[in-house]
């Protein structure tokens, strides 16, 4: 094996030992009970530690896994690719009608039930926020793209799997193009992004896509992050506690915010490439779960925040804590068990459901 093809070796199995890790990330950020409570880590009394620690986790460094997501397909859509033809774009937006689309409209069909029954429940169930919703067939459609008032389908969390189509599918050869720009053409996006764009959905996971390309596209070796593993998670650990205790209106926070999203990105791919340098896998399950985990937990993650704030009241930093691990065990548990089922007994649901990852 080549230097090279040992490198993308490298890369490829630190991918698969990413993604479940990544997706526990993605369902800590649902877990975060501080707008519940209607409070954040700033001038609290006894409890402050729990609200920080959420804070911390929650609010700032699970938040790298979206963009790393994103980068992560970005990189797989353009790896190896010589020349991006139309015929190349065909074949792969064809592939990803399967492994996206279909399970983005399946999950959001499950989703719209969980939203009639809501709404039906109401105020009782402490879905008041419902029941002024018109529901008519243009309504009922919409909500496959965004909800009456929010920014996100009745799966909320598939706002990602939404953004990532219309990425990959309508802006894949701008992004080539951009790619085959070369380092001056990403340094200056980059800028732009840490300036004005961190924050706004779309911008945002166009540009981790393309940052991902960029890699791919100009073949950058990445292996050389996992001898840095503890100097990278050592920085992103300050850079999050920096931003947990700086104001929001300080007008140097967005920037701020933007190099820890990209640290922890840094950060998290050096863990992975010292992990499988060191012998270590991914465990096949768990990695071929992590779509079914990531897209079955939107239906019920407020639900099931409602229930552990109605039988343990939130009222210490014991208290709090406990709320928000119950919360993210169950979210993973139970959607790990839907999963184990799902491919037990219906094969091809399960395989629709996840895109073929099953």
């Amino acid at each position: 094996m080549t230097d090279a093809s040992s490198r993308r070796d490298t890369v490829g199995r630190a991918i698969s030992a990413l993604r479940f890790p990544l997706i526990i990330g993605v369902v800590l950020i649902h877990c975060n009970l501080l707008p519940s409570l209607g409070a954040d880590a700033t001038g609290r009394g006894h409890d402050i530690l729990g609200y920080s620690v959420i804070s911390l986790l929650s609010g700032i460094m699970a938040r790298s896994c979206v963009p790393l997501f994103f980068i992560l397909a970005g990189y797989l859509y353009f790896r190896g690719v010589e020349r991006f033809t139309p015929s190349l774009w065909w074949r792969k937006t064809r592939r990803r009608f399967m492994s996206l689309v279909v399970p983005y409209l399946l999950w959001n069909l499950l989703g719209l039930c969980g939203f009639i029954l809501k709404r039906h429940l109401g105020a009782s169930a402490g879905f008041s926020q419902y029941e002024d919703i018109t529901l008519s067939p243009l309504t009922v459609l919409a909500g496959f793209w965004e909800m009456p008032g929010t920014s996100y389908p009745y799966d909320f969390v598939l706002w990602f799997v939404r953004d990532l189509i219309i990425v990959a599918v309508f802006l894949s050869p701008v992004v080539w193009y951009m790619a085959r720009g070369g380092s001056r053409v990403f340094i200056l996006t980059t800028l732009a992004m840490a300036l004005w764009g961190s924050g706004v959905m779309y911008i945002d996971g166009w540009y981790y896509f393309y940052a991902g390309a960029f890699v791919a596209v100009t073949r950058i070796d990445i292996t050389w992050l996992g001898r840095y593993v503890w100097l990278l998670s050592g920085i992103w650990l300050a850079l999050a506690l920096t931003v947990l205790f700086t104001p929001e209106a300080a007008w140097w926070n967005r920037e701020l915010v933007f190099c820890c999203l990209c640290c922890g990105v840094m950060a998290m791919t050096s863990v992975a490439i010292h992990y499988v340098e060191r012998g270590g896998k991914a465990d096949a399950w768990l990695e071929n779960s992590a779509f079914f985990v990531y897209a079955c937990h939107g239906l019920y993650s407020s639900a099931v925040m409602r229930f552990l704030l109605g039988h343990i009241s939130p009222d210490s930093d014991w208290a709090i804590l406990t709320v928000y691990f119950l919360d993210l065990i169950l979210l993973i548990g139970v959607s790990l068990l839907l999963n184990s089922f799902c491919r037990r007994f219906f094969p091809t649901v399960a395989s629709l459901l996840t895109g073929g990852r099953s």
